[in-house]
């Protein structure tokens, strides 16, 4: 856990002090302490997540993924176009098709398939260990924000994402099952 934290605050500290980096030192400290608010929910959702699934052993992840996609899905069909007209600009009939072509690839990708493995983790795994898994997304945004600026990561990142990576597998081996002591015969 210290090394995942550790790494946390590593990538946290290049992204507020970093020149490559969009915006104020205050701009970027703002979005670092969201950043921990995204966190905190995520860690939130997890434990809960993996309790009520626990709770519920008549209900496949399966079916829980797809409840909850349907949810987030009815909600985004409430409050995005609310967001977009809010923005004042208007936009095309092919922008509105290409978010929408977007959103529902993103949907069914990430929301339904991504919460089906999720849901299936949280009941196999030990909730300890699943909670470190959300170090996986902190990863792949990671990698998709070095190729959305096209580089490669620093010295100091590359020793933080060593730390995450590091961490998650220190956990998943001391959650493996101990290994059956074999009997030598002489």
């Amino acid at each position: 856990m210290l090394l995942c934290l550790l790494g946390v605050a590593l990538v946290g500290y290049e992204a507020v002090q970093a020149g490559h980096a969009a915006g104020s030192a205050g701009q970027r400290l703002l979005g670092l302490l969201c950043a921990v608010g995204a966190l905190l929910s995520w860690a939130v959702y997890s434990i809960g997540n993996s309790r009520w699934l626990a709770r519920r052993p008549d209900l496949s992840g399966h079916d829980w993924s797809l409840l909850t996609g349907v949810a987030t899905g009815a909600l985004a069909l409430l409050l995005v176009p609310a967001a977009f007209m809010a923005s004042g600009a208007s936009h095309s009939a092919s922008a509105w098709g290409g978010f929408w072509l977007v959103s529902a690839g993103v949907a069914v990708v990430a929301s339904v398939l991504g919460n089906a493995c999720w849901n299936r983790a949280s009941r196999h795994l030990p909730l300890t260990l699943t909670g470190q898994m959300m170090v996986f997304e902190t990863l792949f945004a990671l990698l998709y924000g070095f190729g959305w600026q096209q580089r490669w990561p620093t010295l100091m990142e590359t020793v933080a994402i060593g730390c995450l990576v590091s961490g998650v597998l220190l956990c998943a081996h001391a959650h493996r099952p101990p290994r059956a002591v074999a009997e030598h015969v002489g």
